[in-house]
């Protein structure tokens, strides 16, 4: 009897956590799901937008423009660089310092250093900065027994400045090339830095007399306006394709 009785109260017990399981884990489940779907929503969207930043801050190139590396001191021969790909079909003017002196013209004399280097190849075919460091001068800038592309893109450069011309083959040495290092219809790149500029010869004298010979013309008493004399400059644009620098 007593056996008995301990049966039936373990198999009650039992029932009991069965029927308290069967009920409270769904109950659980349901307002675990209530409660973490909304949470687990945003954490994924926050989760996902974090990813994407991080993918996109690492994959966006910077803005910032790369810099010329070509050294930029006057008083070291520069290492010229070739630009990537095909060589440009026009006169490239490329100021890597500006300079603060007197500015070349038409007629002015210039005294260089430079280096010139081959755009197929990337060689160095010449350099006054192998001689010693003697300057090269430029007479009479625009007429210059030089090659074309100097003739046009020294115009404008200042004293104290260092730039980079890139020359086609037509303003350059054709397509006859020059030697066994300048091949026919080669692109030449220079790097020329400006030491002098002097002005063109007369240019002062010929500014003196017109200030001297310039006069105003005579106001009559009573008029509110006066006609006044005035000098206009005459300007000269001279192309010439001479003979290039030469060692």
């Amino acid at each position: 009897m007593l056996v008995e009785e301990k049966v039936k109260a373990k198999v009650e017990r039992a029932r009991k956590r069965n029927r308290a399981l069967w009920i409270g884990v769904p109950a659980a489940v349901i307002v675990g799901l209530l409660v973490w779907r909304p949470w687990s929503s945003d954490s994924a969207s926050d989760t996902t937008v974090a990813v994407d930043t991080a993918a996109t801050a690492s994959t966006v190139p910077p803005t910032t423009a790369v810099p010329n590396t070509i050294s930029k001191a006057l008083s070291t021969k520069p290492v010229v660089e070739i630009p990537a790909g095909a060589p440009p079909k026009e006169l490239v003017v490329k100021d890597l310092v500006v300079g603060t002196g007197l500015e070349a013209v038409a007629g002015s004399n210039v005294k260089v250093q430079y280096v010139g280097v081959s755009y197929s190849t990337k060689k160095q075919f010449d350099a006054s900065w192998d001689r010693g460091g003697t300057p090269f001068d430029v007479e009479n800038l625009g007429q210059a027994p030089v090659i074309q592309g100097w003739n046009e893109g020294l115009i404008g450069a200042k004293k104290g400045g260092r730039r980079e011309l890139i020359i086609p083959a037509e303003k350059g040495y054709g397509e006859q090339g020059q030697g066994a290092d300048i091949k026919p219809g080669e692109t030449l790149v220079f790097v020329i830095d400006v030491l002098d500029v002097q002005p063109p010869a007369g240019a002062a004298t010929t500014t003196a007399l017109t200030a001297a010979t310039t006069t105003p013309a005579a106001t009559t008493p009573g008029t509110t306006s006066a006609a006044r004399a005035t000098a206009t400059p005459t300007t000269v644009t001279a192309k010439a394709s001479g003979a290039p620098p030469t060692t």
